[in-house]
């Protein structure tokens, strides 16, 4: 009794320090629920302004979460990237794939949700820069069902990629 209850401790905590851990890495991650229907005319903006001063490197991530209720293999997404202090927009279009060929779903599952992480770029942040994030679908439907989540995720990425 006394051995599975320490068994059980240790477990918990080392799920506890890999929690940590990959929490570490994320400089900003946060979602948007959209209900389960996503208007196309609805694009979700994200605000980061980072308390550094030094640059930053980053890697940009949308990530989704989604029900069996969509209907699509993919998802095309449009991701548009403003600085502040660059007065500069980057567009791109991201084609997220959330069943492979032999239709497996990627990404992970939690109940009746799939989740999905879409790599977008790797970006620096300058010190004391706004970064906004609009991110809009560009599938023909005009309510997309089955989508419940959309979200970006910035975290650490190593300095020699630039």
């Amino acid at each position: 009794m006394v051995q599975e209850k320490i068994n059980l401790l240790s477990k918990i905590a080392t799920m506890a320090a890999a929690m940590l851990l990959m929490s570490c890495d994320s400089l900003f991650h946060r979602y948007y629920g959209v209900g389960g229907c996503w208007p196309s005319s609805d694009t979700l903006t994200f605000t980061y302004t980072p308390q550094n001063e030094s640059k930053l490197c980053c890697q940009l991530d949308v990530e989704l979460r989604n029900s069996s209720d969509y209907k699509y293999k993919e998802l095309f997404l449009r991701v548009e990237r403003f600085s502040k202090i660059e007065k500069d927009t980057i567009v791109d279009t991201l084609r997220c794939e959330l069943y492979d060929d032999s239709g497996h779903i990627r990404g992970t599952t939690a109940g009746i949700l799939r989740q999905t992480s879409f790599p977008v770029d790797t970006m620096e942040i300058q010190p004391n820069d706004t970064l906004t994030i609009r991110v809009s679908h560009l599938m023909d439907d005009k309510e997309l069902q089955g989508v419940s989540d959309v979200g970006i995720r910035l975290s650490h990425c190593d300095r020699r990629q630039f």
